[in-house]
């Protein structure tokens, strides 16, 4: 009934806060979430739950997952403190895929809907992108001038034109940044 209504699906025990969620196009009964307690998924539309599926980690609050539209066996996890994870396997196994990478501390991570070779990552240091499907990042952020970003999307027909929102910090002081949000567009290398 198009979200008028609304039933519960399930309960994740062990996920607390949950920060990104994400269903497969080609995989409607997988529910993935970037967790406080880890990357967490349920094959059953959210009735039963993994557990973290990243244990390696010396953190396990993860803020971002990705899973990539072509070919869902492919997901990026974007972590509080080690970087990005990123697995060929529909999660089973994982591996550190930081490379280009300036910090481990990631925030969102989105595929291009229109190249899922293309995929975005926001960090403490800026924004990063792959053209390899997350096994290697390069940095781009010429034009922002607060590196901390977390939200980002990229256009749905165009993977060069990307949005990333920032807060308006009014002082270097400023412990908490104001709720003046601007919108940030890249599209081919260039802030309009």
């Amino acid at each position: 009934d198009r979200g008028e209504n609304w039933d519960l699906a399930g309960t994740c025990e062990t996920c607390g806060g949950i920060h990104t969620i994400v269903v497969p196009k080609n995989r409607p009964d997988e529910v993935w979430v970037a967790s406080n307690n880890g990357i967490q998924v349920s094959r059953d539309r959210g009735r039963t739950w993994s557990g973290n599926l990243l244990d390696d980690l010396n953190d396990p609050h993860t803020f971002g997952v990705a899973v990539d539209p072509d070919d869902s066996g492919v997901i990026l996890a974007a972590t509080q403190q080690d970087g990005i994870y990123r697995t060929i396997d529909y999660g089973k196994t994982w591996t550190k895929s930081s490379d280009g990478l300036t910090v481990d501390q990631t925030h969102k991570v989105v595929f291009a809907l229109s190249d899922p070779t293309i995929a975005f990552v926001t960090t403490h240091d800026g924004v990063f992108r792959t053209t390899d499907a997350g096994e290697t990042w390069k940095r781009r952020s010429t034009g922002l001038n607060y590196a901390f970003t977390t939200p980002i999307a990229i256009d749905p027909t165009d993977a060069d034109i990307v949005y990333e929102i920032r807060r308006k910090h009014t002082s270097a002081l400023q412990s908490r940044p104001n709720l003046d949000c601007r919108l940030l567009l890249a599209k081919k290398n260039r802030r309009l």
